[in-house]
């Protein structure tokens, strides 16, 4: 997100000064590459390990805890 917001303000900016013949910045132009395969790939994982720990968290809340366990054995 940085790069598509910043990118193009950095690309106006007049580094070459007032003086063309000269410049110490030997800049190409900005070109950004977004490798969308690979985004959506971590996307995917990103995803699948929410759901695994939101399932995790379930199964933990979801059992009864160990005073309630002992105290059903009680009886």
């Amino acid at each position: 997100m940085l790069t598509i917001f910043v990118a193009p303000a950095v690309s106006l900016l007049d580094l070459a000064g007032s003086s063309s013949l000269y410049n110490p910045y030997d800049i190409p132009p900005v070109q950004t590459v977004i490798p969308y395969p690979q985004l959506f790939l971590l996307l995917g994982v990103l995803v699948a390990v929410c759901l695994a720990v939101l399932l995790l968290i379930a199964r933990i809340v979801s059992r009864p805890s160990l005073s309630q366990t002992l105290r059903l054995n009680e009886d």
